[in-house]
């Protein structure tokens, strides 16, 4: 059992490790989520300048940029792999839930630090107050955790298509939706939003977060086999 565990946490740091190396060579894609983040920030901050945002209104704006920036630029992490020729390369590696988990653990640290500058740049800019900092937290990693997971899997599912960027992005915002409802509404309660449901939705967003982490790799599998 503990030989067992030990391959398995090998295969899934080697993933880890060189999608880390190559992001650390080229930061290709912490650099590109960053900036479409703090750009979209910088946007909305100048189109709604003088203008006093609710904590809906708000919690929506910021939800929207994640999403947006995490679909657009995480589904690289397989979809590269396709247009270097390296996909059988990762069959020899490990296994296929090591491979999902090693590049989705890549995906949300790169994910979490994105989120957490933009939530505290975002809040800053829209000068609106945080009156549940725990829940505040809570919402923005365990979100950035499912949109990692989510957006993986549908860059693995696109990754043999011809427009893969593309159809990764289109695969991936319906199946966010239900996750930025959940968002708007945590986050908007942390915000000082009259809403008893704040509470509710943030334990949701943790448990979209495992469940994707679990449902992942399984699918992922089914599509590796064939």
């Amino acid at each position: 059992m503990s030989s067992n565990f030990n391959q398995w946490a090998h295969e899934i740091y080697a993933i880890a490790r060189k999608e880390w190396l190559c992001e650390i060579r080229t930061l290709s894609g912490l650099a590109t989520t960053a900036l479409f983040a703090l750009v979209s920030v910088i946007v909305i901050g100048t189109a709604t300048y003088n203008l006093k945002l609710s904590p809906v209104l708000g919690a929506g704006l910021l939800w929207l940029i994640l999403v947006f920036a995490g679909s657009v630029t995480l589904p690289r992490t397989f979809i590269a792999e396709e247009e270097l020729g390296t996909g059988d390369l990762l069959r020899l590696m490990a296994r296929p839930e090591a491979v999902f988990w090693g590049k989705s653990l890549v995906n949300a640290a790169q994910m979490v630090v994105t989120a957490l500058l933009v939530t505290m740049f975002f809040i800053v800019n829209s000068q609106l107050i945080v009156t549940n900092y725990g829940l505040l937290f809570v919402s923005m990693v365990a979100g950035s955790l499912s949109i990692a997971a989510t957006v993986t899997l549908c860059g693995a599912l696109a990754a043999q298509a011809t427009n893969r960027s593309t159809v990764a992005a289109a695969i991936s915002i319906p199946l966010l939706i239900f996750l930025a409802n959940l968002g708007v509404t945590a986050v908007a309660a942390a915000l000082g939003e009259d809403n008893r449901a704040g509470a509710a939705a943030g334990t949701g967003i943790v448990a979209y977060a495992i469940l994707t982490s679990v449902v992942g790799p399984y699918i992922y599998t089914l599509l590796w086999k064939r």
